[in-house]
């Protein structure tokens, strides 16, 4: 299980998209804070930007904030969550690519978010 942080400087939404470089296909964690309260989905992305929620949440421990126009949503994750449907195994020690994405207003399906992507290596404390 891990821990994942993801912060950004708006007051919309962000995700971040585990195992691919663009929103299609990514297994995917987004969401937003609505009036002090995380709301955070697991999901898939179908296209640029029309994100699915998975039927089952394999995400817990939510947490999250809007200090200063500054978003900060925290969530546990488990490596293998087991649905191979629509979640990516995080490899241990493995560069693995990433996509990130955000937007200045709630989250629709009309959204267009600003997105990147990179590679990233998790690494187990010793």
């Amino acid at each position: 299980r891990a821990r994942w942080t993801v912060t950004v400087t708006t007051s919309g939404w962000l995700g971040v998209g585990f195992g691919g470089t663009d929103i299609p296909g990514t297994d995917i964690v987004y969401g937003s804070v609505q009036n002090g309260t995380p709301e955070i989905f697991d999901a898939k992305g179908s296209d640029q930007s029309d994100l699915t929620n998975d039927t089952t949440s394999n995400i817990s421990n939510v947490k999250g904030n809007i200090i200063n126009g500054v978003l900060t949503l925290s969530f546990d994750r488990l490596f293998d969550t087991g649905d191979s449907e629509n979640d990516f195994i995080i490899p241990l020690s493995d560069a693995f690519d990433v996509v990130w994405m955000f937007g200045d207003t709630p989250y629709t399906q009309d959204s267009t978010p600003k997105k990147g992507n990179a590679s990233v290596v998790v690494q187990t404390p010793p």
